[in-house]
């Protein structure tokens, strides 16, 4: 050894050497937390200083080491290492990896070979995407024996008389269907609605097509009853949708045309002269003459034609005979729902023998008196519940709200009820519990909601009112005197004041409570007191997910209690 010189003796697996190689291996990481924003404990922050990195040893890093999957994407998305994107196109278990990864490959010859010729379909498929040579694309379209390749080849193809052909020869409907949404040649796509077997991709093609010629020879002359019923929408020549309505064998071609029909003297003669009731309702929905829908109402024999007429009867005297005289109850109920005439209403409110022709009667009632008989006396829930929700009578509507058997009348009764007094005593005594919150939210007096916030001697009430409190110091004193914890929880839930959810989050005797407190808690100091002190090991555990001191989460990571350290574990993670 020459004289000045030392011999470096390596000193074990901790040595110079295996240090120096620690440190290499890190550098990246290293180099990572100083660019600006990749260092951040935010994932959004992080992305954005991803998609303008160009540090390539960085990128690889991310794309292969990065746990957030929208970080790794972008990464991948700057990579230029083809080495590394073929790799990552192959074997990555996220497909939107490989796609991407497929995408920024720049040898379009290797990406062919291997669409052509790799055995997995899987690889081939997703391969495929990257193809742009239309020779290979129509190799693959044609003769690939996985129809996922095919399929992926057809979303790439170009040429229109390759797509017809798979379209009407390829064995797989996926497929064929991908070539009908590529076509868009009018000539080609009328052949296969004209020759096609399929059903399916008849309609298909027909719905791409524009050309108002062949629309309407198909909407005439086709066998299919689809394929014509489908024209209806395309078609813009009244003759033709007149022809449709009134002369299609199919009755379901017809109903579709009628219903695109604006010609009343047509529609009129379908309604009253089709002998598929399907049409004549179709039909009788869109007529306006008021003598023909009479005579629909009147004298048709099928009750949904005769129902369908009168929802567009405006004559009084035809819709008072029906609704009062009528034997079919829903032809009566869509009169009752037409008509203005009070006394009339009045009446079928009052006598009809259907709960639901009465209620619909009672929907349509204006004058208070009529609306109060059938909303206290009706024997049916349903009619007194319809009447009730019109009602503006304070006096009838506390008698329904405090006594009606039915909650879902007294419900009707609350929601138009103004009376303070009243809602506070709905609010308390009543029974059910949505009639209850309904009292409490209608109330408008904030001095009365918390009065009984705070005095009522039933814990249930008290719990109830505190949830319509707006006074964050009236919530303060409840949520830390309260004698049940069930009051306390729920003002916890209105109060936003950090210092009052401190004082709860870690001196309330009931760890539901405190739990509620530390849900909203922000102090991170209060967090980690919490995190290292509470009895409760859920209470712990649940501040522990939210702590952002990672040097304390470290600590905690040793924690006696498993969960406590597999909580901050866990945090760490999301940190990290």
């Amino acid at each position: 050894m020459q004289r000045g010189t030392r011999e470096v003796r390596p000193r074990g697996r901790h040595g110079a050497t295996a240090a120096v190689v620690a440190i290499a291996a890190a550098l990246p990481l290293a180099l990572a937390a100083c660019v600006s924003g990749l260092g951040s404990d935010d994932p959004k922050v992080r992305l954005a200083a991803v998609e303008t990195l160009n540090d390539q040893a960085l990128l690889a890093k991310l794309a292969t080491h990065e746990k957030d999957g929208d970080i790794r994407l972008a990464a991948v998305g700057r990579l230029t290492d083809q080495a590394l994107l073929l790799r990552l196109a192959r074997e990555d278990e996220d497909v939107s990896i490989r796609r991407t990864a497929v995408g920024r490959l720049t040898d379009h010859a290797m990406v062919a070979r291997i669409a052509m010729q790799d055995g997995d379909w899987q690889v081939r498929a997703l391969f495929t995407l990257g193809v742009a040579d239309q020779a290979v694309l129509t190799k693959l379209a044609t003769e690939d024996l996985d129809w996922h390749v095919r399929e992926a080849a057809v979303a790439q193809v170009s040429d229109q008389e390759l797509l017809a052909r798979v379209a009407t020869d390829d064995k797989e409907e996926w497929v064929r269907e991908a070539a009908v949404g590529r076509l868009t040649d009018e000539t080609l796509l009328a052949q296969i609605v004209i020759r096609g077997m399929d059903h399916d991709l008849r309609v298909a093609a027909f719905l791409k097509l524009s050309d108002q010629g062949v629309i309407e020879e198909l909407a005439s002359e086709d066998s299919d009853p689809e394929v014509r019923g489908a024209a209806v929408g395309k078609l813009t020549d009244p003759g033709l949708l007149a022809c449709g309505a009134t002369r299609d064998p199919d009755p379901l071609a017809r109903s579709m045309f009628t219903l695109r029909l604006a010609d009343q003297a047509v529609l009129a003669r379908v309604a009253t002269e089709d002998t598929d009731a399907r049409v004549r309702t179709a039909a009788a929905g869109r007529v306006t003459d008021q003598a023909v829908l009479e005579e629909i109402a009147t004298g048709d024999g099928d009750d949904t034609v005769r129902s369908a007429a009168v929802g567009n009867l405006t004559d009084e005297p035809v819709l008072e005979l029906l609704a009062t005289g009528a034997t079919d109850t829903a032809l009566r109920k869509a009169a009752a729902g037409r008509l203005t005439d009070q006394a009339v209403l009045a009446e079928v409110a009052a006598e009809d023998s259907d709960p639901l022709v009465r209620s619909a009667a009672s929907a349509r009632l204006a004058e208070e008196a009529a609306l109060a008989k059938a909303a206290t006396g009706d024997k049916d829930w349903q009619v007194r519940a319809a009447s009730a929700a019109k009602l503006a009578d304070q006096t009838v509507l506390a008698t329904i709200a405090t006594a009606d058997s039915n909650a879902r009348v007294r419900e009707a009764a609350v929601q138009r009820l103004a009376d303070q007094s009243v809602l506070v005593k709905v609010a308390s005594d009543d029974e059910d519990e949505a009639v209850r919150r309904l009292a409490v939210a209608m109330l408008t007096d904030q001095a009365i909601v918390a009065r009984v916030a705070r005095n009522d001697p039933r814990w249930e009430v008290r719990a109830t009112f505190v949830l319509e409190v707006t006074d964050q110091a009236v919530l303060a004193g409840i949520a830390t005197r309260d004698e049940d914890w069930h009051v306390r929880e729920a003002a916890v839930s209105k109060l936003t004041g950090q210092d009052v959810l401190a004082t709860v989050a870690t001196d309330d005797k009931e760890k539901w409570v405190r739990q509620a407190a530390l849900d909203k808690l922000r102090d991170q100091a209060v967090l980690a007191r919490i995190a290292t002190t509470d009895a409760d090991l859920d209470v712990r555990c649940a501040a522990v997910a939210k702590l952002e001191d990672k040097t304390l989460l470290t600590r905690l990571t040793k924690d006696a209690s498993d969960a406590v350290r597999d909580a901050a574990k866990k945090r760490l993670a999301a940190l990290h």
